[in-house]
């Protein structure tokens, strides 16, 4: 049997390994951008079932910024086919 010459195979290798990490890379650098522009934004909007929008700032700087999140948060539709009960069960199994 005629024993193949493998030297040059290492450099494709090599070529392969660095246009991977570098497509990685690009992909990472596209996810951080985008979440640093979306963070950028000076308050968020959370719009509730009765389609209010309730600004919600980015930081709290008094109690009135805490109560205004706290609105935001009391008025967000939560999931109605929850079952509490069944969340209990599954919640204290995983204890």
């Amino acid at each position: 049997m005629k024993k193949l010459n493998h030297k040059g195979s290492s450099h494709i290798v090599l070529i392969l390994a660095v246009a991977v990490i570098a497509a990685v890379g690009v992909v990472g650098y596209r996810v951080v951008s985008n979440n640093a522009s979306d963070q950028s934004d000076s308050s968020s909007n959370i719009s509730s079932a009765e389609n209010h929008s309730v600004s919600i700032p980015n930081q709290f700087n008094n109690t009135a910024d805490i109560n205004q999140a706290s609105k935001a948060l009391d008025n967000t539709q939560v999931d109605s086919s929850i079952n509490p009960n069944q969340l209990d069960q599954d919640l204290n199994s995983l204890l």
